[in-house]
Order: C-alpha cells, then structure tokens, then sequence
C-alpha cells in the first residue's frame, strides 16, 4: 500500500478548565480510525493538533518516520508540509474561485492516478458536474461540503481528517457521501481518521474506533467489538441509532405503491421509488422503529417481517439495544420492560417487524 505508517499522540494541551491528555496509537492501514465520544470531549483538538493547526503544549506527534511536533526538540513541522487534509464541520472554500478551481487547487504530483483521486472522477462520484462554474456563495451548505470533501481528497493527502463532515448535507447528500468515503477506505490508499457524534455513521463506515471523554481516552477498539459496550451507548447525548442498509431495487413495484429491497439476507418493501439506480442504494431506518417479536406475527399492515438470531443484548440508561444476526447485523431499541417480557437473550430467535414508511432511500 502506498501508505505504510503508523499515527502516534503522545500530547497535551489546555484550554482553561479543558486538558487534552492522550496516549494514541493508529494503524493507518487498517481502514477507517474513528474518534467517538460526546460534544467537547477532545475530537476536534486532536484532529487540529495532528493538522498543524493547534500546537499541543507538551509531548510529541509522528507519522510513519516523520516527527510532525516534538516539544522536547522544538519540532514543528508547518501545517502545509505535513501531508494533511482536513475537511471542516463548516466549509472554508475560497469565494472568489470557481467550484472547479476550488477542487484543483493545490494539487500534487501526478493526480492520473488513482482514478479516485482523479479530480475528474470525484467530480463523478460526488455528483459536482453541474457546479463547476459556479462560485461558493451560490451554493447550498450540503453542496459546498461535498466540493469542500473533493479539493481534499483531490490533493492525495497522506492523511485525510473529517470533521463531523455530514452535518450539513441532507439525507440524499449524506448517503452518497458515505458511500463515497466506503469507496476510499475499500478500494484506494488514503488513511482517514474520521470525527463524529454520530454512532450510526461510526458503525457503518469505521473500523477501529477510539472513545474520547473529557480530552482523554476512555478505550479503542474494532468498531464491532465497541458497540457492545455499555458507555458507548451512554455517549450518544440522545442520538437516536440508525440502521444504514444496502441493497438492490427491483423494478417489480407492486400495486400498493410499494418497491422492493433486496439486502444481504433480506428483502424489504420500501415507499416507491421512482428512477432505479443500477448497483446498491443506501437504506436507512432507526432502530427505535423496528419492533420484535418472538413468535412469527400474523394479521398485521406492516409488509416487513425478518427472522432473525439475538446476538447481543446491551443495557444501558435509556433502555436496551439488541443486535440482530441476519447474516448482516441490524440493531433494534427497546424498553427495559420489553426485554425482560420477552425474555431477550443471545441466541434467541426473534423477527422484527419494519413499516415501510420508516426506511428511507439516501441514495
């Protein structure tokens, strides 16, 4: 791989009452490195100190063979020689450049290839074309993000941050961009550490999660072994957990206004969709939608109804989360009251029941 390189913080740095203490070592080979934990525990400091923006007060940060601050040395390698791209919450786009001049500018070396990180090609992907000639002041706040998202990755970093980088995009936007950045971690060399609140967003596109409460680290660990564990639930400051699908549409709607989704070991029915894509689309629906039951319900208007294998049960403040093997992993919210009722337990056969209206297309 073009990017054989560990991420190493050794930091601190204070901020009046705040102190950001942490002791961090990523893989940047080993896809996406998220930072998870609730607003003002350190995310956006850590990406500001490794980006050169934000000078820690002691201690020392290296990528690969590269000592990008040193206090003990006095090294501190300029933001703009640090290899680093950062797409902000909020888009810093120059106004008196067009889309296209926006997107080219501060281009390195021979951008031919990969053709991912052709800027012609992340035009395509990130659905621009049309923009090109227009200047940021014309655009919507989910249209300057995603142009903001293509100057950076358009300038093969060695290292790609992401702020909180959906915030502003709708529902459409957001689920073409996280496909986007699937793409990246999938197909093409470009590490990226990636910040959010967004546990739904963290569980669909990240592989190794590090848990950030009051600037220091809490645990690290495989995306899918975290979300087992309690505190990481307690963290979601009232977020509600999305389930986020791919599938297939199939062209077959039947007369009830309904289309139909075929996903890694389901079906679901779907509000109609008019123009079908070819590939997989993004579906998304909350996990407080789905009900369970543990014996196959009859005599219901709900069209979708799915067998499936308790695989986790987690208790946290608010209720429970269950986590549902259908050959994927879907996860299902429910009362305190209602797992104990139910008798919820790993193992468990169960089917859960998904109104139609409640599954959005992202795109």
């Amino acid at each position: 791989m073009r990017n054989a390189f560990p991420l190493i913080l050794q930091i601190q740095k204070a901020f009046g009452a705040f102190a950001l203490d942490l002791n961090l070592a990523l893989n940047l080979n080993e896809g996406i490195n998220a930072l998870f934990g609730r607003n003002g525990s350190g995310k956006s400091t850590t990406l500001d100190c490794i980006a050169g923006l934000t000078d820690p007060d002691y201690g020392y940060i290296k990528m690969g063979n590269s000592v990008l601050f040193a206090s003990d040395s006095k090294t501190n390698v300029p933001a703009h020689m640090r290899g680093v791209r950062y797409v902000f919450q909020n888009n810093l786009l120059f106004p008196h450049m067009s889309v296209w001049e926006n997107i080219i500018y501060g281009l390195r070396g021979d951008y031919t290839k990969p053709a991912a990180l052709n800027p012609g090609a992340l035009v395509d992907l990130l659905d621009l074309r049309e923009l090109l000639e227009r200047r940021p002041n014309s655009l919507s706040g989910g249209e300057a993000q995603r142009v903001s998202i293509a100057r950076a990755v358009a300038a093969r970093p060695e290292l790609l941050l992401l702020d909180e980088p959906l915030t502003a995009l709708d529902s459409v936007s957001r689920g073409r961009t996280l496909r986007f950045f699937k793409t990246l971690r999938d197909l093409y060399d470009l590490p990226i550490i990636y910040v959010s609140h967004s546990l739904s967003e963290i569980m669909y596109l990240t592989d190794e999660v590090f848990v950030l409460e009051n600037g220091k680290l809490v645990t690290s660990g495989p995306t899918d072994h975290l979300i087992s564990k309690e505190f990481v639930f307690e963290a979601l400051d009232g977020e509600s957990i999305e389930n986020f699908v791919e599938a297939e549409l199939f062209a077959d709607s039947d007369a009830t206004g309904l289309t139909k989704a075929r996903a890694k070991g389901f079906d679901l029915w779907i509000p109609e969709v008019d123009t079908y894509p070819s590939g997989s689309v993004l579906l998304t629906f909350r996990a407080s939608d789905v009900l369970l039951s543990t014996e196959f319900p009859v005599s219901l208007s709900a069209r979708n109804i799915i067998r499936g294998t308790v695989a986790k049960v987690i208790d946290y403040k608010n209720g429970v989360m269950v986590v549902i093997d259908i050959e994927s992993q879907l996860i299902v919210e429910i009362s305190r009251s209602a797992s104990i009722a139910l008798d919820i337990k790993p193992g468990r056969e169960v089917f859960l029941i998904i109104k139609s209206n409640s599954i959005k297309v992202l795109g």
